[in-house]
């Protein structure tokens, strides 16, 4: 390298600029059709070849090698072959040379000069082509058999308090995003094997719920029932289709109950009935009535254990199945009572009815029952309806009629006691309620009756 820059470095002494400019253009262009020094295509040197010598050699170099390969994707005990034939497999041998050949062309006359003789040492990968929906087709073949969903363990209660816990299942994925890159990389690497093998990448999928957790619940921690043993027929098929929903329900630690969720909407389609609901402080006709009294009964049990709640409302009017302040209303798209499962273990709801009572027992494990919550009710104020007379000339004197029943009001705060051996350890507020007072009307008569009209002629 340095006699012939030494030597380039005199002919531009001697020869002058523009000669040498000339002497430097006659040399490269000799080479403007052939490949340069150096120049080679996976190994096969191609030095100074033209391009129909250059396509010849790699032909031979290639072609024919290329049907002969196989790839062996394995997953798992499973292996899937894939062949060069069937991915239609070839070199483009034309766009190598044209690759090969263009190296250095771009290049500065002078710069030409000086690569024109070189060992540059450039070796070319060969340009490559195969229908990649073939290798989308075997992938997604292998996917629709080897893809397994994750199974979460499942907890049934055998009887009251009796549980099964079936184990769960991990899932499994083939990771297809990587096992494509990895086929097209073995596709266009190693050719000179006949035969390539690669593990197909996996993605373990766990299940959310484990045997272990479940396992967990092992006690019965809160219970609560109510009894709707005065309730008509419609009212009572209404409370036992609600407690139905409400039994063998799961929920796990941090995951949110939502009993409109959990029970549905209430529709004649579903078996509920008409009966009385509470509508503007009024009872009035409608379906799913008596639905309240289930969610009430739920909510005992849960503040039983200890828990808050995310949404809870009392009822306008106070109710006769519960404490005022410790009832929990509902209705389906705009009210509704949730809580949360804040605990560190799972919670499991039995919810039945019978003799016309419901009964909601709740269990997780016995170690978050180290003492007793009791709810405390305190009425703070008193509200005291009025009733309004309204004179009926329709009634005779001395007859009334209840138009409306006046009903008493109440502001109420709730506190949530914890004992433990009975000695009160800790008091926290819950709630301040309002139910609504309604004033009364009643009609009075002012209809004189014709006797006592005849008699006081007669005095006259």
């Amino acid at each position: 390298m340095k006699k012939k820059s030494f030597i380039i470095m005199l002919l531009l002494i001697v020869l002058g600029g523009t000669s040498f400019g000339s002497y430097m253009y006659f040399q490269t262009q000799e080479w403007d059709d052939k490949i340069y020094s150096g120049i080679s295509v996976m190994d096969v040197d191609l030095s100074g070849l033209t391009a129909d010598e250059a396509r010849s050699k790699l032909v031979d170099a290639f072609e024919n090698k290329i049907l002969k390969k196989e790839l062996t994707i394995k997953a798992e005990d499973k292996e899937y072959l894939l062949t060069y034939e069937e991915l239609k497999a070839k070199f483009n041998i034309d766009k190598t040379v044209e690759k090969a050949m263009s190296f250095g062309k771009t290049l500065s006359l002078f710069e030409k000069f000086k690569i024109r003789n070189n060992n540059n040492d450039i070796n070319l990968e060969m340009e490559f082509d195969y229908d990649e929906s073939v290798i989308d087709e075997i992938i997604s073949k292998m996917k629709s058999k080897f893809d397994q969903e994750p199974v979460n363990s499942k907890i049934t209660m055998a009887k009251s308090g009796e549980f099964f816990v079936s184990p769960e299942q991990i899932g499994k994925e083939l990771d297809h995003v990587k096992l494509k890159e990895n086929v097209i990389a073995n596709i266009n690497a190693n050719f000179n094997e006949d035969k390539i093998t690669i593990e197909a990448p996996v993605i373990t999928k766990n299940p959310e719920i484990r045997e272990t957790v479940l396992k967990g619940i092992n006690t019965k921690v809160a219970e609560a029932k109510t009894s709707f043993k005065t309730s008509g027929s419609g009212r009572s098929a209404n409370v036992a289709i609600a407690t139905k929903s409400l039994n063998n329900v799961l929920l796990m630690p941090g995951e949110q109950f939502s009993f409109n969720e959990v029970v549905g909407e209430r529709t004649a389609e579903r078996g509920y009935q008409t009966s009385k609901v509470i509508i503007n402080n009024e009872l009035v006709d409608g379906i799913g009535g008596g639905i309240c009294q289930v969610s009430t009964t739920l909510y005992h049990a849960v503040m039983k254990m200890g828990l808050g709640f995310v949404e809870r409302m009392n009822h306008t009017l106070p109710s006769s199945y519960s404490e005022l302040g410790q009832d929990a209303t509902v209705a389906w798209d705009y009210l509704d009572y949730k809580f949360v499962n804040t605990l560190d273990y799972p919670i499991f709801i039995e919810g039945y009815t019978k003799n016309k009572e419901i009964f909601i027992n709740v269990y997780s494990n016995s170690s978050i029952k180290n003492g007793e919550y009791v709810m405390v009710s305190k009425v703070v104020e008193v509200l005291e309806p009025t009733v309004k007379k309204i004179e009926d000339p329709t009634l005779y004197v001395g007859e009334e009629v209840v138009v409306k029943r006046p009903i008493t009001g109440y502001i109420v705060e709730v506190y949530r006691e914890f004992r433990q051996d009975g000695k009160l350890i800790n008091k926290e507020f819950i709630s301040k309620d309002r139910y609504q007072v309604v004033n009364g009307e009643t009609k009075i008569g002012t209809k004189i009756k014709e006797d006592e009209s005849q008699t006081a002629s007669s005095s006259i």
